[in-house]
């Protein structure tokens, strides 16, 4: 290995010059990366460049670099003066898709493979084995429908009603109210602490899978905190947060934010962008500045990628199951209620108080039902994080986004707490959102790179 070229490649900064909408930036925003995954594919980008420059024969990205290089082309200067540090001109050219040239991008892949592992160890997988970053969560998709799960569920609360009104009807017309509001109450009740039981129990079991990978296990707090709350006000707060702590912003009297121009330089790319949406000397309704954070990349790059976490999550097999069989007894509770109106109707009986307590109960299984629906997400990885990973190493989580992600509004100074809580939703911080290519490089030699599945390549001299 050529440590001395590797070690310039490593150095190589994709984003200077510093943009809000640098390349790590653009990448992570355009793609719905996470910070850390698109971090890494700018590392494997790196190695497989370094690969092109040395190998004498064809190499060959996989799908997730290919990106990375397709937006470093973009890029022309910093691309440029990362083949002048290559001491190589790679060029990106258009694949031919012809079917003859299958074999010779397979041997390139194999070649790839052998001379990675050669020089780096064995290829990660999240990068060289799956397409997409949702393949790279690695979470199994359930084969069920959830349209079909709503669909199931209402023919069972049919079915249901007509068994018991068949079967039981004996049972319903001896129980006079309000002895049967009493025990249907009483009935709800118990389900809702049966089922909260065994949520508890299933999501401990699933979430250590989901945990386990890499991406996840590798969650910023701001990723954290908008998968908590579903709000990325509640990110944004925090960040403006610190810069009024760090005396870079202040409140006015009328509660408005200035910029005050005080304070140590920021090293941060997100904190002066903040800084960057005022003008010198005006100050500015918190609500305005929200609206214009909100609206840039670098903070709505955020819930691109927790979306795409929490599409993948949801729709998983686990959790399509965890919510079938709360579903279901959420079924079984209507159908009851139901069964005694209908009797009661049919017997010309006083129904008002348990027509209000069916349209209660209906809200009620709605709202348990949303909250079961994601209760992985805002409840199962965030605490997943505070009480298994955090505690085990608090120095690695000791700055102040992981304390806000942590305790939440108490780390707010008191002066913004009101102004945050005006502009933030009531639930802030509780749960209840083969095409192929080349590139080739030359020195005195040759080297060249395919992509196989990127649908375009190169060569450089």
């Amino acid at each position: 290995m050529n440590k001395e070229l590797w070690e310039t490649i490593e150095k190589f900064d994709f984003d200077f010059p510093v943009s809000e909408y640098g390349f790590s930036t653009r990448l992570a925003y355009e793609n719905e990366w996470t910070e850390y995954f698109t971090k890494k594919a700018i590392e494997e980008y790196k190695k497989f460049m370094y690969l092109a420059t040395t190998s004498n024969q064809m190499v060959s990205p996989s799908e997730i670099v290919d990106i990375v290089w397709h937006q470093h082309l973009i890029f022309t200067q910093s691309y440029t003066d990362f083949c002048a540090l290559l001491g190589k001109k790679i060029q990106h050219i258009p694949s031919t898709h012809n079917k003859e040239e299958q074999d010779k991008f397979l041997t390139a892949k194999t070649h790839t493979t052998a001379i990675y592992e050669s020089n780096f160890g064995k290829q990660p997988k999240l990068f060289w084995e799956y397409n997409s970053f949702a393949a790279a969560l690695e979470i199994e998709k359930s084969k069920i429908h959830f349209s079909s799960i709503i669909a199931i569920g209402l023919l069972t609360l049919l079915i249901l009603v007509v068994l018991f009104r068949v079967v039981l009807y004996d049972v319903f017309v001896t129980i006079d109210n309000p002895i049967f509001l009493i025990m249907y109450v009483s009935l709800g009740i118990i389900f809702y602490l049966f089922l909260n039981i065994y949520n508890e129990i299933t999501i401990g079991k699933n979430r250590k899978q989901i945990v386990s990978n890499e991406i996840i296990k590798n969650l910023t707090a701001s990723e954290l905190i908008y998968l908590k709350t579903n709000q990325l006000k509640v990110v944004i707060h925090g960040y403006v947060n610190y810069l009024l702590v760090e005396k870079k912003l202040k409140i006015t009297d009328s509660k408005e934010i200035i910029k005050s121009n005080r304070g140590k330089k920021l090293d941060s790319i997100l904190e002066n962008c903040i800084l960057d949406s005022f003008d010198s000397k005006s100050s500015v309704k918190y609500s305005h500045l929200l609206m214009v954070l909100l609206s840039k990349p670098i903070f709505s790059k955020i819930p691109k990628a927790a979306n795409t976490i929490k599409e993948a999550i949801n729709f998983s097999k686990e959790n399509i199951k965890l919510f079938l069989f709360n579903y279901m007894f959420t079924v079984l509770f209507l159908a009851i209620g139901l069964t005694r109106l209908i009797i009661g109707l049919g017997r010309n009986k006083p129904v008002m108080y348990l027509v209000l307590l069916l349209v209660l109960a209906l809200y009620l299984s709605f709202l348990f039902l949303k909250k079961t629906w994601n209760i992985m997400i805002y409840k199962g990885i965030p605490d997943y994080f505070k009480n298994e990973i955090i505690p085990k190493s608090k120095a690695e989580f000791s700055d102040w986004e992981w304390n806000y992600f942590l305790n939440g509004i108490a780390l707010l100074s008191a002066a913004f707490i009101p102004i945050a809580n005006t502009y933030t939703s009531s639930n802030y911080f509780s749960g209840c959102g083969t095409s192929c290519g080349s590139s080739c490089g030359s020195s005195c030699g040759s080297s060249c790179g395919s992509s196989c599945g990127g649908g375009c390549g190169g060569c450089g001299s």
